[in-house]
């Protein structure tokens, strides 16, 4: 817990306001600073801690994670509006993940930050699991594509790389704007969608997200869709990941 201006034990608990993850590999995050960003507008929007003293408190932690080995780190705000690290082992990557859609409408309660439906989310996963699905697709009431419970979610059609509509509500995915920068430096077309389920049928499709990177949809269920061929994760996840 960060308390007179360092990082001491805590052995307490709060409920979540704010919370960022990310991978360290061997002393290396790509988008570092764009977690810290993120997670600092969170706790600002949360009349948490000032900007200053959560520079202060992420810089203290980076020095905490080891430089060497596979490292999953979590940085948090909690109701107490206390600033927390917790130092985990990454768990191991995949490559390949299976998709079930939400049957309701996003029952998250502020989807643009991660953290307050944290629990819920994982709670959903845990109920996908019984299904033979690792991660649940979130839609809005009236069945647009929103991201996945706790990924982001792209997909392809044709030569085009396909992301949900800013104007959707959608964290912003730190793995997803590192993917859309490589892509325009590449010269390969981003297109904003509104789509619904069935418009993803037989397209590859990818989860993103911090631990795992780049995850083909290599299977559906729950729902009558076909996953598409991965022939472009490879090339990219050789980039995109640390």
């Amino acid at each position: 817990m960060w308390q007179d201006d360092r990082l001491v034990e805590d052995s307490g608990d709060a409920g979540l306001l704010v919370a960022d993850s990310w991978l360290v590999a061997d002393g290396v995050t790509r988008g570092l600073s764009l977690h810290h960003h993120r997670f600092t507008e969170a706790c600002e929007r949360a009349a948490g801690p000032s900007a200053e003293e959560v520079r202060r408190f992420l810089k203290s932690a980076a020095a905490l994670v080891p430089g060497t080995g596979r490292w999953f780190p979590r940085v948090e705000c909690g109701t107490d509006h206390r600033l927390r690290l917790r130092v985990r082992p990454a768990p191991e990557r995949s490559t390949g993940v299976v998709l079930m859609p939400h049957p309701g409408p996003d029952p998250r309660r502020d989807p643009r930050t991660k953290g307050p439906d944290l629990v819920a989310m994982q709670a959903l996963r845990a109920s996908a699991a019984e299904f033979g699905a690792d991660e649940v697709l979130l839609r809005t009431g009236v069945g647009t594509v929103l991201e996945g419970a706790l990924s982001s979610i792209v997909w392809w059609r044709g030569d085009r790389l396909c992301v949900p509509d800013p104007s959707l509500p959608v964290l912003d995915g730190v793995t997803r704007r590192l993917l859309v920068g490589l892509a325009a430096r590449r010269g390969v077309p981003v297109r904003p969608e509104r789509c619904d389920l069935a418009s993803l049928d037989g397209l590859e499709v990818w989860s993103l997200s911090a631990l795992h990177g780049i995850r083909v949809v290599t299977g559906w269920r729950e729902c009558e869709l076909t996953a598409g061929p991965a022939v472009r994760a490879a090339e990219w996840r050789a980039v995109l990941h640390p």
